[in-house]
């Protein structure tokens, strides 16, 4: 959970995915976030004939997590954050059974998309 505070967001929207991760984790005490990586954002258009007709431009902005705990600790977890999150993408979600350990690991990545007026 300390590793959420090394990361602060610029943009609301993708703040909000941020804080509603550390949020849930809180809620989740038998759970461990063991990743936390916030993406460099990227413009969805790159064709420069579209970019320039527009004024605002859509970026991404994605964080990609990893936290592990018993399957169904993490399927309760999943669930709310589907729940919280309904308006961001889910661009991945994967499943892993670490058998040295004894606990399910479970990957996300969560993307936000934010306008962003361009300078002509």
């Amino acid at each position: 959970k300390a590793l959420i505070a090394e990361f602060s967001a610029n943009e609301k929207g993708f703040e909000d995915i941020v804080d509603t991760v550390k949020t849930l984790l809180t809620r989740h005490p038998n759970i461990q976030l063991n990743v936390l990586k916030v993406l460099s954002p990227s413009p969805l258009l790159d064709d420069k004939n579209t970019s320039e007709v527009l004024t605002t431009i859509p970026w991404e902005y994605a964080i990609e997590f990893q936290i592990e705990g018993q399957y169904v600790d993490l399927l309760r977890y999943a669930k709310e954050l589907e729940k919280k999150l309904s308006d961001s993408r889910w661009r991945n979600v994967e499943v892993h059974y670490d058998d040295k350990k004894l606990v399910t690991q479970m990957t996300f990545r969560i993307s936000h998309l934010i306008l962003k007026q361009e300078d002509k």
